[in-house]
């Protein structure tokens, strides 16, 4: 049975508007040796740094900057976030009992010098706090600190901000499935060291805020629809 034309056009509309409103995006699954350059991120004061976490291993770093005077590291590290510039411990938060492998919201803020850390939107307790109000670099995504100590980061890293005194200077998504990614703020765009091209993955959202896989390549994901569940 032929459908009557008003009724067909509908129907096409309902299918095309489902389709539209499927958000897709791509992720990546970092390795033991894959890294991600981006040009030198230069912060003097205040500063807001904002990044989507899952991770399935212990001690990794998240950020870092070149081996020179004022290189910066956050990293995971013994059940902390830790903050260290210049080889100096500057600030650790206690994560203890957290499921990292869930999608956490990082949130690491100067104000001040004094740094104060939030995971999903839970503010995190100081273990050491001693602040520290000089210039700071960041080089690297999820690299080595001057290429030794904590490992390369192991897991999924994704929309990736940092302002400088209230304003955005770097805005990296990580959704680009090649070996560039790009910045949105400021095009100061950062290259994938080591990638290949089953390390990105299509995701499509959840009405709860999940990220479904679509079709993963295993290895390097854990199935073809692994989901990142939201904490």
């Amino acid at each position: 049975m032929r459908l009557a034309p008003r009724l067909k056009t509908r129907l096409d509309s309902l299918v095309k508007t489902r389709l539209s409103s499927v958000i897709e995006r791509y992720f990546a699954r970092n390795s033991s040796t894959r890294y991600a350059t981006i040009p030198a991120v230069t912060l003097a004061r205040d500063f807001v740094i904002e990044v989507d976490i899952s991770t399935t291993d212990g001690d990794h770093n998240l950020l870092t900057g070149a081996y020179a005077a004022p290189a910066f590291r956050l990293a995971i590290y013994n059940d902390t976030i830790r903050v260290d510039v210049d080889g100096g411990q500057k600030a650790s938060f206690d994560i203890a009992g957290i499921d990292l492998t869930l999608f956490h919201k990082l949130v690491l803020t100067r104000v001040n010098g004094d740094f104060s850390c939030s995971l999903s939107g839970v503010n995190l307790t100081p273990i050491i706090t001693t602040g520290f109000s000089s210039i700071i670099n960041i080089s690297y995504i999820y690299n080595k600190f001057n290429g030794s100590g904590i490992p390369i980061f192991k897991g999924v890293l994704a929309n990736l901000k940092i302002w400088d005194n209230g304003t955005l200077v770097r805005n990296y998504p990580i959704n680009d499935n090649s070996s560039t990614i790009r910045d949105l703020a400021n095009g100061q765009d950062g290259t994938i060291i080591n990638g290949n091209a089953s390390d990105w993955g299509l995701f499509d959202k959840q009405a709860n805020g999940d990220w479904l896989g679509n079709s993963l390549a295993v290895p390097p994901w854990d199935s073809i629809d692994q989901v990142l569940v939201k904490a």
